[in-house]
């Protein structure tokens, strides 16, 4: 009885986005044997129901981390309900924090990403988008690609982001990075040098990157040469 409560509480906060990582720390309190009742430390979601605190540690390998690990996979499976989807435009909400996350979300899955990497206050990527068609019609040539625009624009240029999507006609994929993701891809693909854009990136289904800098799509034939030399290679 416990530990079915236990995991509920975990799946409140893990839906409220706060267990991150392990070891991970929660906060409970257990007025009687079977009960364990949550506080309130989730951006003010919940409010305290007692006074008294107890603070629970979630080590590795343990039961409990089990079941973090457990629900933050469901939580990655269900992206599909924290997407906006205008159309063949889809906003994914959800925080991804690697490259390799990306192959894990529905319809993703098991596929190639064609990574754009761009910001709505760059011009040279924007000009690129004047190229769009013939992107797509590249990537209409291989059943298992799919198209995601990663965007570095920052939350006070969230509005600007979406806003250049509409104004595009962006078909695809579109996650706008954080902290980690930047971190991931600052790490993975530039080697910790800074962040160029516009960037043309091919991830694998297993979430490695087959190809970190493919030509951009105004070079649409070196372009589709690329991703064919690229795929030919991995056997597709």
């Amino acid at each position: 009885m416990r530990t079915s409560i236990f995991a509920a509480c975990l799946a409140l906060l893990l839906a409220a986005g706060t267990c991150k990582g392990q070891p991970a720390r929660i906060f409970l309190a257990a007025e009687k044997e079977t009960t364990i009742k949550l506080f309130g430390t989730v951006d003010g979601a919940f409010q305290p129901f007692h006074h008294a605190l107890r603070e629970f540690t979630l080590t590795p390998g343990s039961e409990s981390a089990a079941i973090i690990a457990s629900l933050e996979r469901q939580r990655k499976g269900r992206a599909t309900e924290h997407a906006r989807d205008d159309g063949e435009i889809r906003y994914v909400t959800d925080e991804i924090e690697t490259l390799a996350e990306i192959v894990s979300l529905p319809g993703l899955c098991g596929r190639y990403c064609l990574i754009d990497l761009w910001a709505s206050w760059c011009i040279p990527c924007r000009q690129q988008f004047r190229f769009t068609e013939q992107l797509h019609e590249i990537t209409a040539r291989y059943d298992s690609l799919q198209l995601v625009y990663i965007s570095i624009d920052k939350p006070e240029t969230a509005d600007r982001w979406t806003k250049a999507v509409e104004k595009h006609a962006l078909a695809g994929w579109h996650i706008r990075a954080g902290q980690s993701l930047l971190e991931d891809i600052t790490q993975k693909v530039y080697q910790n040098r800074n962040i160029t854009i516009p960037r043309y990136i091919l991830l694998a289904p297993s979430g490695e990157i087959v190809c970190p800098d493919l030509p951009r799509p105004n070079r649409y034939e070196a372009l589709a040469a690329a991703l064919a030399s690229c795929l030919e290679d991995e056997g597709q």
